[in-house]
């Protein structure tokens, strides 16, 4: 497992349990853990040579799976807790509607 790799997998694993915690400052930890993770998967991605992220929510879990020599491959996973916001952080970073659930953007 690569440096970032490790650093991506202990993010979301610090997210999943700041989310147990309703305190404002969990939330507030949680928005700036989101951002490294957000910058830790792009950083990896351009490391690795990846064309292409795709960010699937699935039944029971967040997958991620990147493009690399036009072979698309399963990165990671997260918990269902950090979907949700996960996707809310790129949509904002995209400048695009964090309201729109249903349709593709």
């Amino acid at each position: 497992m690569t440096q970032h790799q490790q650093q991506i997998k202990s993010i979301s694993e610090e997210i999943n349990k700041n989310i147990k915690s309703s305190t404002a400052f969990a939330a507030k930890k949680n928005d700036q853990l989101l951002d490294e993770l957000f910058n830790h998967l792009i950083h990896y991605a351009c490391v690795e040579n990846v064309s292409d992220i795709h960010i699937e929510p699935q039944a029971d879990q967040l997958r991620i799976r990147l493009r690399v020599d036009g072979t698309l491959i399963h990165a990671f996973s997260f918990s269902l807790a950090i979907s949700n916001q996960f996707i809310s952080k790129i949509k904002i970073y995209a400048d695009i509607d964090i309201s729109q659930k249903m349709l593709p953007q």
